[in-house]
Parts: structure tokens; sequence; C-alpha cells
């Protein structure tokens, strides 16, 4: 179901960039519903890191099943740098403290990508395309997107309770990297690297 005021692409990428952003968007929105509203202002602006004319989408009987979005790790700071002063003008227009204290919690769980990294920031299928090698296909796609475009390191976070996603990743030759978690929360993050 795309929500309503959302082209079809766009609700359809809503709906694996929503699921492959948590469990940190949900904690750091505060919901659900305010992590969806705000993921999908983000898909729409240009110059946003999800925006969705990063998305690459593979698709089954018209239906997008699943994606990625992916870039230059040289790319990556003016499109976070973006998305905060969007988000700072959010707090503008309506303060929230709960999410102020959150945005501290959070300030180095990521850990910064280098410049010569293809960086993958989402990847999702949607749960009926799971299981099918959907997943396989779309990182094959990433990792041959950034060689085309003249990358030999890759990057990712995952969801330290993502095991699944962990077992693909580790099949394809990423390894651990680095570690890091939001203080007072369940919420861990590992660091992936392939080097070709």
């Amino acid at each position: 179901m795309v929500p309503a005021g959302v082209d079809s692409r766009v609700g359809e990428i809503l709906a694996w960039v929503h699921e492959a952003s948590n469990p940190y968007l949900d904690w750091f929105w505060g919901s659900p519903t305010e992590a969806v509203a705000q993921l999908k202002e983000q898909l729409i602006r240009p110059n946003s890191e999800l925006s969705e004319k990063r998305a690459v989408c593979l698709s089954e009987a018209g239906q997008i099943i699943g994606g990625y979005i992916a870039l230059p790790g040289h790319e990556l700071p003016a499109c976070r740098k973006a998305d905060l002063l969007t988000l700072s003008n959010h707090l503008k227009r309506a303060p929230n403290e709960g999410l102020i204290a959150r945005m501290r919690q959070a300030r180095s769980v990521f850990a910064s990508v280098g410049s010569d990294e293809f960086y993958l920031s989402r990847i999702g299928v949607i749960p009926s395309a799971r299981g099918k090698g959907t997943g396989k296909k779309l990182l094959g796609a990433f990792l041959e997107d950034g060689r085309r475009r003249g990358f030999r390191q890759f990057r990712l976070d995952v969801s330290a309770d993502n095991e699944r996603a962990i077992r693909l990743y580790r099949v394809a030759g990423f390894v651990m990297a680095g570690e890091s978690a939001i203080p007072t929360t369940p919420i861990r993050y590992f660091s992936m690297t392939l080097a070709d």
C-alpha cells in the first residue's frame, strides 16, 4: 500500500528502505509512524543520502521486490550534512527534546566512510521475495555498480541482530571492521568492508 501523496515508485521503495533502516530509524524518530513520515521526505529530496534517485530496484511482475541505495564515500558527507540541516529545520518548527537527546546518543554509531569506498547505505528485500536469492542478486549488483565506477573498496553497516544479512556479506567476502552501539539501548551495528 502506498501512503497518500507519494508516487508508487517512492511508496514501494519506502517499504524496503524503512525495514532496512531499522532498528535504528524507529528508535531515532521515536515511533515507526514518525520514522516513515521522515523517511518519505528523505526519499523525495535529491540531496539526501536516501534519495530515491539513488535507489537501484529489482522488480518482479511489475512490483519492486527490493533494492539498494549506494553512493561514493566522497559524496556521503554532503548528503549527511543536507540531512542534518533538514533535521535541524524540523526541530526549529517542532522542538522535540527526546529527539535531540537521541541525536546526541547516536552521534557516533556509524563510523565514517572513506572517500575511496563505495558505501552500501541500505539494502532490502520485501518479505515475499526472501529466501530466493534476491539479496544475493542485489548485493552482486551493488558490487558491480561500484566496480564499474572504479571502486575497489566497499563498505556497509549492518545491525548486529541481522544474522542473515551478516552471513550474506561474509559469503561475499566482507569482513568485520568495527562495532558500535548506542549506550543504554540494544542497538548495535557492525561495520564491514571488502577490498578487491
